[in-house]
């Protein structure tokens, strides 16, 4: 049986995987914003959201997950970064 110690440090590792890419995600929302911005592009991109959520759901699904909690992730996700291309685009 894993110990129980060792179990959360592992959790914890994980976690701080999973914001470091996070953040790594949020970054890119910089340079995407200026190209929308010379561009005349909507911060909006339906289309391309739709298909992300797509994927993101049959990935979570392949690896044994639940896809609409993925699926809810990564829409909390998109909300995110589109606030911070919205913040961006008005510098």
């Amino acid at each position: 049986m894993p110990d129980l110690a060792e179990t959360r440090k592992e959790i914890d590792a994980i976690d701080t995987q999973i914001v470091a890419l996070l953040a790594k995600r949020s970054s890119l929302m910089i340079p995407l914003a200026q190209y929308k911005k010379e561009h005349a592009l909507p911060v909006e991109q339906f289309a391309r959201e739709k298909e992300l959520l797509a994927r993101v759901k049959m990935l979570a699904e392949v690896k044994g997950l639940d896809g609409a909690f993925v699926e809810g992730i990564f829409t909390d996700i998109i909300a995110h970064c589109k606030d911070v291309q919205r913040k961006a685009m008005k510098k």
